[in-house]
């Protein structure tokens, strides 16, 4: 099973699209956090979430969940606002996010907190990824082309160079995140 979590617009053939908006297309509502996933343990193999986890109030009972549903190897595929831009402090979000955030749930770290997280919620990250800006705005975007170069180098030198990158002082957009789950 494949899961788009927070669908909003982007309905996808072959998914489950889930979103708390009765006035967008998906498969099913549910205001997610608030209510435990109606999916059997072990059964998703992908998930998508763009846009959607900085607004799930409680955190780590979600992740908690996710990782109930999510199978041994299950991809995980995160898009969120970077705390540097404007659009991350919305009354609407409740979590902010920087390259380190999946850090402590990374069983392959060589920092690894994993086994004293606050969740069961264990992983690897695969990738980090800093958009200069939103997917929403597209690749025509005069705005995108501009900051592209940057965004090359933020990308292309590892994530001690991401790290660094991410203090850039005009901020980024977005960051996105690939998962995978380790049971």
């Amino acid at each position: 099973m494949k899961l788009n979590l927070g669908c909003g617009n982007d309905y996808r053939s072959g998914w489950v699209n889930v979103d708390s908006n009765t006035n967008v297309k998906c498969d099913a509502v549910i205001k997610l956090g608030d209510h435990i996933l109606p999916i059997n343990d072990n059964s998703v193999e992908e998930v998508l979430m763009c846009n959607s986890l900085e607004h799930i109030k409680d955190f780590w009972r979600f992740i908690d969940d996710l990782y109930r549903v999510c199978k041994d190897g299950a991809k995980i595929h995160i898009i969120v606002p970077h705390y540097s831009t404007a659009t991350a402090f919305s009354p609407q979000h409740y979590t902010y996010w920087t390259v380190g955030s999946w850090f402590t749930m990374d069983v392959s770290a060589s920092n690894n907190t994993a086994d004293e997280c606050y969740s069961a919620f264990k992983c690897t990250l695969d990738s980090v990824r800093l958009n200069w800006l939103s997917h929403y705005a597209g690749i025509s975007s005069k705005l995108y082309k501009i900051g592209l170069p940057f965004e090359i180098m933020a990308n292309h030198f590892g994530l001690y160079w991401l790290q660094f990158a991410e203090r850039w002082p005009f901020g980024w957009a977005e960051i996105e995140y690939q998962l995978t789950i380790k049971k």
